[in-house]
């Protein structure tokens, strides 16, 4: 990821792979969530966007350091959730902000649309009622 340090980067997947974890479907992780994520970061988000998005990464990785002597992406998952769950209670907006880019990255990509929602991308021919001539 080219717009977050490498500890970012790590709690940001970390992040999105608890909001859609991998199961019978593909996972953020698996359709590149968190790319999508730092491509809307770097080009699309206004300056008041970012600094509340790094401030939510930063303050989700000092919350597990506190809560658990580790970083967000060394706990295991139910600690990661305790944390999640805190954001949430504390700071609703940087939950919500991660939520909104996991979900659209991930329902807005090729693999989830094609095998998972089953999106047809080119429709078969329309076929209009046949005129009856009398």
């Amino acid at each position: 990821m080219k717009n977050f340090t490498a500890v970012e980067a790590d709690t940001l997947r970390a992040v999105v792979d608890r909001i859609l974890p991998k199961t019978d479907t593909p996972g953020a992780l698996d359709v590149g969530v968190p790319e999508y994520i730092d491509v809307m970061y770097g080009v699309y988000m206004t300056p008041e966007e970012k600094e509340q998005f790094k401030h939510g990464v930063v303050q989700t990785n000092g919350d597990s350091r506190v809560a658990h002597g580790n970083r967000f992406a060394d706990l295991d998952g139910n600690q990661q959730d305790a944390v999640l769950k805190e954001l949430a209670e504390s700071n609703p907006s940087h939950l919500l902000q991660f939520r909104q880019l996991a979900l659209t990255g991930y329902f807005t990509s090729e693999t989830v649309m094609k095998n998972v929602l089953n999106y047809d991308f080119i429709p078969g021919m329309w076929k209009g009622l046949s005129l009856i001539h009398i």
